[in-house]
């Protein structure tokens, strides 16, 4: 359908150039002469004079005419993750970065230098930012190496992460309700293979897709979550969006479905929804408990606090999303799963 629309919009294009007697769209640049006002029928439409841009460019009368923009140069030149590496090699990393929207892939140069750097040798590296983080905040993350956001970021949060943590939370006085608002962005945890994401707050489309073994917390995601994962667990303490766990293969998402219409949203095809409240489940109630402390030890998350307060009014509304293959799961399989998402 798409190629038959643009076929018709090829047809009609040719069909104006052959009226205006132009032999190609690289002709009619510059042609002003072919443009004229349609007279206004309001006050506030004849009041418009495109007089000045009818008037055409002056060119050599030899060359053609070519349409020349703007360029539009990226900000970014990678200053913050300069920084922070020039910092680390000198032992001399802040308390706390600033971080703006125009700072993207903020981490991805220092994990790349401690993964070749210190590969045999553990790292514990704590990096505190605050603002909005531009996209791929935390992409590639290592092990050893843990980001603290107080604040928001963009799209690609974590994407292809291994190893480490972050943490993403809004700053202390906000007026709005953090679980009911978005903190992260589209794709997030995309192929991530390791380490940990909490976020208090809720992240967009596509989360967590083709993960393979990240554990995250979130409060919401959108369209499309956990899709084609193939390990690892994410539990989400809100609505999901349509199409959630399509194609996915392996690892599992505790979904917490108050609504109780997690059926609709989910993609059934390679997936069961099993009740956490169902007879050989009481290993993954401690794994979720576990992580939702986790979750509140790292961003403080106010929903989080009360669901654990009222665990009983709540234990109920839980869901575990798992791969149709999937066994019912020992206590022994989330810990090894734990242990693998080390940071």
């Amino acid at each position: 359908k798409v190629i038959r629309y643009f076929e018709f919009v090829a047809y009609e294009t040719r069909q104006w150039l052959l009226k205006l007697g132009v032999p190609s769209l690289d002709k009619l640049i510059g042609r002003t002469d072919l443009l004229e006002q349609i007279a206004g029928e309001s006050s506030k439409q004849m009041g418009i004079d495109l007089s000045q841009i009818l008037i055409a460019a002056s060119r050599p009368k030899s060359a053609d005419a070519h349409y020349l923009g703007r360029p539009n140069h990226p900000f970014d030149k990678g200053l913050l993750n300069q920084r922070l590496l020039t910092d680390y090699q000198h032992n001399t990393l802040l308390a706390c970065y600033e971080i703006n929207n125009f700072d993207r892939s903020v981490g991805a140069k220092l994990s790349g230098y401690v993964a070749q750097a210190s590969a045999q040798d553990s790292t514990d590296i704590n990096i505190h930012f605050q603002g909005i983080a531009g996209q791929s905040f935390g992409v590639w993350n290592y092990r050893g190496i843990h980001l603290s956001l107080q604040g928001d970021a963009n799209d690609y949060v974590g994407k292809g992460m291994s190893g480490g943590s972050i943490r993403i939370f809004p700053p202390e006085q906000i007026t709005y309700v953090p679980s009911r608002a978005a903190i992260i962005g589209n794709t997030c945890l995309y192929g991530a293979s390791g380490g940990q994401l909490f976020a208090a707050g809720l992240a967009g489309e596509r989360f967590a897709v083709r993960n393979s073994g990240a554990i995250a917390v979130v409060e919401g995601v959108g369209d499309h979550g956990c899709e084609y994962m193939t390990g690892g667990v994410v539990v989400i303490l809100g609505p999901v969006g349509e199409n959630f766990a399509a194609g996915m293969t392996g690892g599992r998402a505790f979904v917490f479905d108050d609504f109780d219409n997690l059926e609709q949203q989910v993609n059934l095809d390679s997936v069961e929804i099993v009740n956490i409240t169902d007879e050989g489940c009481e290993a993954c109630q401690g794994e979720l408990k576990v992580l939702m402390q986790q979750h509140i030890d790292g961003t403080g998350s106010r929903w989080a606090q009360k669901i654990c307060r009222n665990w009983d009014s709540y234990i109920d509304a839980f869901k575990i999303i798992q791969a149709k293959s999937t066994a019912r799961m020992t206590m022994v399989e989330p810990l090894k799963l734990q242990q693998k998402g080390a940071v």
